[in-house]
């Protein structure tokens, strides 16, 4: 990438992001707003933070920094065509894994908020709703992990904006979630956990027409043999283990 195209790519990022972060802003006001400090507050911050931690350490804290150079490296060395077949074969991969790993997330929620908010146990109803919220918002990390992989393919082909401007359709769904679907559920903060269900289908469904753009229609490859998934595994496991240092220590924050 020529010096004018890396400025430009920066600057897009970076706008993107401060946009990011005052939607951010924004919806913590609109959280503080309808919310405050109750014990729905506290329940859907704990709840989020669950999918939040898996996407960290699997998503974007691990498989995009192990997908990129492997896929890039089939660009450079092979061809476009092999470098998407590694692509669907990792998305076929990942999709099937993602279902199955949601599923457990749901079914095992109770202890997994045990875990992460102990002191909630003797709080029959703030557990109750945080493990509730946490089944609603558990899918969300196998829209966002996909889109990471989406993230990865794109940023390698050069293409940056729509990566970048994913956590805004986030933070916009969150606060138009709160605003428009509330008075719809006798809970309220279950319209805050639809946000994020649905802001993480956004954020995936943005980046559909910029792979087309680009020549790539993700479709199912059962290749599993393929070589490119060895060489991702091995990437990924010192970056899973990187990050987890990280997030045992949020864990143990919390």
């Amino acid at each position: 990438m020529q010096p004018y195209g890396i400025v430009r790519a920066a600057g897009v990022v970076g706008l993107a992001t401060l946009l990011s972060r005052i939607l951010g802003f924004v919806r913590d006001m609109v959280i503080a707003y309808f919310f405050g400090t109750a014990d729905a507050a506290d329940a859907f911050f704990v709840a989020f933070r669950i999918p939040n931690l898996f996407r960290r350490l699997f998503a974007e804290g691990s498989l995009t920094v192990a997908f990129i150079p492997i896929f890039t490296g089939y660009l450079v060395r092979e061809s476009k065509r092999d470098a998407y077949e590694f692509a669907n074969t990792v998305f076929t991969l990942l999709s099937l894994i993602l279902v199955i790993f949601s599923c457990l997330g749901i079914v095992f929620s109770p202890f997994i908020v045990k875990v992460m908010a102990w002191g909630f146990i003797d709080e029959g109803d703030k557990f109750g709703l945080t493990v509730l919220l946490t089944r609603i918002m558990f899918p969300y990390i196998f829209f966002i992990s996909l889109v990471a992989l989406c993230m990865g393919i794109l940023n390698s082909l050069k293409h940056f904006a729509a990566p970048a401007l994913a956590p805004v359709l986030l933070n916009l769904t969150m606060i138009l979630s709160v605003i428009i679907l509330m008075p719809y559920f006798s809970q309220p903060i279950l319209a805050l956990a639809i946000g994020v269900i649905l802001g993480g289908f956004l954020q995936l469904a943005l980046q559909i027409p910029f792979l087309k753009k680009k020549g790539i229609s993700l479709k199912c490859n059962f290749n599993f043999f393929h070589p490119g998934l060895k060489k991702l595994a091995k990437l990924m496991v010192p970056a899973v283990l990187g990050a987890a240092v990280y997030q045992i220590n949020m864990i143990i924050i919390t």
